[in-house]
């Protein structure tokens, strides 16, 4: 009977560490570094957070992106719905307002040079031109929350869209 008690506290304790070991590693942060990050991503999703907690999909439940970082420190990264409507003139300068405003909220694409920041974990968009003026000239932090081979989860803390966002991408191989 001793043997048996003996060897249930082992194989608990046993069991606790190795709960604990997991839980551990998964709160550590992703080392990110340059090289990690390089090559082409397809977008996944992007939720944001509002102020009051609710969330929502900026791009639909079956976005369409692609982002790639190169190693030489550029990045383009191109965002769009799917169901954009086409132009009934088939010119782009001739769009009707609704037109127009369907492709400003469905469309977001931007380049310029990327930094990764080893120390913190972090990488930064320096954008050059953007489909969206108001980024044109700014630094864009982005904090990893999961890096794996495959895939790419982070933290746009200042998204177009206000609030938090949480974008993830899955490498293209």
């Amino acid at each position: 009977m001793k043997r048996l008690t003996a060897f249930i506290s082992v194989t608990v304790l046993l069991f606790a560490a190795a709960v604990l070991s997991v839980a551990a590693v998964a709160q550590e942060k992703p080392r990110l570094t340059k090289e990690a990050l390089q090559g082409t991503w397809s977008f996944t999703s992007v939720v944001v957070e509002r102020p009051d907690r609710t969330r929502f999909e900026v791009w639909d439940p079956n976005p369409n992106g692609r982002a790639t970082f190169t190693a030489d420190g550029f990045y383009t990264l191109v965002v769009s719905r799917r169901d954009v409507p086409k132009f009934a003139s088939k010119d782009r300068l001739k769009g009707t307002p609704e037109e127009n405003q369907a492709t400003v909220h469905g469309v977001l694409a931007h380049f310029g040079k990327y930094s990764v920041n080893e120390t913190d974990g972090t990488f930064t968009l320096h954008v050059e031109n953007s489909s969206f003026p108001n980024d044109i000239g700014t630094d864009q932090k982005r904090i990893p929350t999961s890096l794996t081979a495959d895939e790419l989860k982070f933290t746009n803390p200042s998204p177009t869209t206000g609030s938090s966002a949480t974008v993830t991408w899955r490498r293209l191989k």
